[in-house]
């Protein structure tokens, strides 16, 4: 509809991308959205509907990462006890659930590669529902860039997650 209208008033910029929805970095993506151009709304609901789909593949890369973590800040502190010198039997305890916690990684490895191969499926089936969207038109912009300018924003933190650890384990005898 946007498409006949814009041709009919001759102020059509026509685009050819051979694109498609993608996926980058757990970010459903269309490239055919450009800044400053009118945007199609079933192409945001395309890209919600991914998103959603995606979901629960993300938990469960979130979750294996989370006990990864773990056992790596539990085999660290386990370090730092050996070399304040406390003893070994002390620690069995600790042991154990290092192990309980390796067990859980391979669950939580697994359950990923399951959510996985089902996260497939569902977005060849939402891909195979959508319309084409290889191929793009829309209507001119109506922003008048040379009396536009951009504004940048400091980088959104909220999404990112950090958890850096320094180790290093050496002996010094003299």
């Amino acid at each position: 509809q946007i498409y006949e209208k814009a041709k009919a008033s001759r102020k059509c910029n026509s685009q050819v991308r051979g694109t498609r929805i993608r996926t980058m970095s757990s970010i459903p993506f269309d490239p055919t959205l450009v800044l400053g151009q009118l945007l199609d709304v079933k192409k945001i609901e395309n890209l919600a509907e991914i998103a959603e789909a995606e979901k629960p593949l993300e938990l469960a890369y979130d979750k294996l990462n989370n006990i990864t973590r773990t056992s790596y800040k539990l085999k660290m502190l386990k370090s730092e006890l050996e070399n304040m010198g406390i003893e070994k039997h002390k620690l069995r305890s600790l042991d154990k659930e290092l192990n309980l916690v390796q067990e859980k990684i391979a669950q939580s490895a697994v359950e990923y590669g399951r959510e996985a191969v089902r996260t497939t499926e569902r977005m060849q089936k939402i891909q195979n529902k959508q319309e084409q969207n290889t191929i793009s038109y829309s209507v001119e912009s109506p922003l008048d860039y040379e009396r536009s300018h951009v504004t940048t924003f400091p980088l959104a933190f909220d999404s990112l997650t950090f958890d850096v650890q320094y180790m290093r384990t050496e002996e010094n005898i003299q």
